[in-house]
């Protein structure tokens, strides 16, 4: 979603880029603008498929708000790693957004955000995989291994979330048009 319809939107603004940037907003807050609307429909989508889903598999309660929380951490990282490459990487003289996401900066945005999810499942599926499809853990045990899970999972969506938006605005700042 967010590498089809998120990475583009910089970029298709195209050779009108020159009115935003004479109007009295800083670039920073345009760039924040389209990470809380990117952030707000990948979270409505998103969080609805989730809840959705729970609730028709009957997954108990505690694994279903974990599964809230990790897809709420996602989005964030995912929302952020496309508007700050977007924002790196964009490409004004194209109005086709299929060509603007085949490019250099819409691939990486795809291998990366591939990568991201990837690890986020893995540090949350394997403790949940040795606690509850093989018993191979006690209940504290668990808590322990989801507790540095969490741990981990946020700070690899803050960062995945952040680093490209700080660098996108860094790069949306030097942009003369």
């Amino acid at each position: 979603f967010t590498s089809r319809f998120v990475f583009p939107q910089l970029s298709l603004e195209g050779r009108r880029f020159w009115v935003i940037g004479m109007i009295p907003i800083e670039r920073r807050t345009i760039l924040l603008g389209k990470f809380v609307s990117a952030l707000l429909g990948s979270l409505l989508v998103s969080e609805t498929l989730i809840v959705t889903s729970n609730l028709m598999l009957d997954i108990p309660l505690l694994l279903s708000v974990l599964h809230v929380a990790t897809v709420a951490a996602i989005c964030l990282g995912l929302s952020g790693l496309s508007v700050g490459l977007g924002a790196m990487f964009p490409d004004f003289s194209e109005d086709n957004p299929s060509k603007i996401v085949a490019g250099f900066g819409g691939t990486l945005n795809l291998v990366m955000s591939l990568f991201f999810v990837t690890c986020v499942i893995i540090l949350e599926a394997v403790p949940c995989h040795q606690y509850y499809a093989k018993n191979a853990m006690s209940p504290e045990a668990f808590r322990a291994w989801m507790a540095g899970s969490l741990a981990g999972i946020a700070v690899l969506c803050l960062v995945t979330g952040l680093v490209p938006m700080m660098l996108g605005r860094r790069a949306l700042d030097r942009l003369e048009v």
